[in-house]
């Protein structure tokens, strides 16, 4: 059932989040889809892909040309007062048996995503919600994008060849993300590079996303100015219903083709996937006392931090950690550049009598590093973490608020630690 337009337009209300699970009212329409397991995926899909952030007059646009979709129409439902002429139409129309809902998503996606304001508003499977709800929510938050640029075939050769041969090229990429951009190496002399470099982009995933990946190509001069040898515009939206997707054979604007594969992952998304293995593959208790006075190796996972202040004007910072346990050695992470979110997945190995290390607290201070010779490495904050969980189990998770000057929190920090 489709619930009644007042209901509708209110976004986020008790109606909208009870959905398929309250009774009909009068007034509602029946749709007379079968929403079954086999079209969980496929509605799901199409749910994913609705961002809303279309002005009204464009989704007016869109609808017009579309009088004759009453299946199309019966799917999005009627939320603007400019569609009343077509809701006798919603009433009564049913899907046709042939036209599934699979083929609506690949016939009717893009229209969709630009008619459909809220994902509340559609009549929707409660499982097929909830699902589409968790990835919905996830491509919300803060994350990491990384393209992995593979190769690209029959570029257009700039360069010509002594004694009349067959030209070549220089090339590099742009990679243009957000309007944030990275630089492949130079591949001398072919017009078939292959690359095989990652790259990544950090924020939030949905803004990051949205605008699609933008590719230049480029011959390397290195007396004159380098020759642009095409340019590509890789759409994006597949990714908003998976984590991860392969582009190969794109083709670019002057000759050739490209190839990508892009994933992306949430910042929270990574560290419950390390916290849920490290749990499961951990080493059983109980833990006898006299084990705690044996000398042994304390391992601390950095795993990674997330939310940190940006101390560069860029809005990132290039954040690294220094370790300390009591009065042992100080260790030191890498340097994760122009990220808010990073992800280390780093261990150290302290070295002592168990007993002593867990009555030490460990203490994590971050930096953010400065690239100009001569300029101190901003403090982003510290977290210091208390280890007495380690005396009833082998290996423990931990969480920790980042404080800058002490009394502001800016951020949390990962660890796993565990014992041996």
């Amino acid at each position: 059932y489709l619930p009644l337009k007042e209901e509708r337009d209110t976004v986020g209300g008790a109606d909208a989040a009870a959905g398929d699970n309250r009774a009909p009212r009068p007034g509602d329409v029946e749709l007379g889809i079968d929403m079954t397991e086999e079209t969980v995926r496929a509605a799901t899909k199409v749910q994913a892909i609705m961002r809303g952030r279309k002005a009204r007059s464009t989704v007016c646009s869109a609808m017009r040309g579309y009088e004759e979709e009453p299946s199309l129409l019966k799917f999005i439902g009627v939320r603007e007062s400019s569609w009343s002429s077509f809701k006798s139409r919603v009433e009564t129309a049913a899907l046709s048996t042939e036209d599934t809902m699979d083929a609506m998503c690949e016939r009717f996606g893009p229209v969709v995503a630009a008619v459909c304001p809220c994902a509340e508003s559609l009549p929707m499977h409660p499982k097929a919600r909830e699902l589409a709800r968790l990835t919905m929510d996830e491509l919300e938050k803060r994350g990491t994008v990384y393209v992995t640029l593979q190769k690209a075939s029959h570029l257009r050769g700039a360069d010509k060849a002594k004694g009349g041969g067959t030209a070549t090229s220089d090339p590099y990429a742009i990679l243009d993300l957000h309007s944030i951009k990275r630089k492949s190496r130079t591949v001398l002399k072919t017009v078939d590079p292959v690359w095989n470099q990652t790259f990544s982009w950090n924020g939030v995933l949905r803004d990051l996303l949205d605008d699609g990946l933008i590719i230049t190509i480029y011959d390397y001069d290195e007396n004159s100015k380098d020759d642009n040898i095409g340019m590509a515009l890789i759409d994006l939206e597949p990714l908003f219903c998976k984590r991860e997707g392969t582009f190969s054979g794109h083709e670019l604007s002057l000759q050739g083709y490209v190839s990508v594969k892009v994933i992306w992952q949430s910042a929270a998304g990574a560290w419950e996937q390390a916290r849920t293995a490290a749990l499961a593959t951990a080493r059983p208790g109980p833990i006898e006392a006299p084990a705690l006075g044996t000398y042994g190796v304390l391992s601390v996972r950095l795993h990674s931090a997330e939310g940190l202040m940006a101390a560069d004007r860029n809005g990132y910072s290039d954040p690294y950690v220094k370790l300390h346990l009591g009065n042992r050695k100080m260790e030191r992470s890498d340097v994760c550049e122009m990220t808010l979110d990073p992800l280390w997945d780093q261990t150290f190995r302290f070295s002592g009598i168990i007993s002593a290390m867990l009555d030490e607290p460990l203490k994590l201070v971050l930096f953010d590093r400065d690239k100009k010779i001569g300029d101190a490495d901003d403090k982003l904050g510290e977290a210091t973490f208390e280890l007495s969980g380690l005396r009833t189990a082998y290996t423990v998770c931990l969480s920790q608020s980042v404080m800058y000057k002490r009394t502001v929190p800016r951020g949390k920090v990962n660890l796993i630690v565990s014992w041996t």
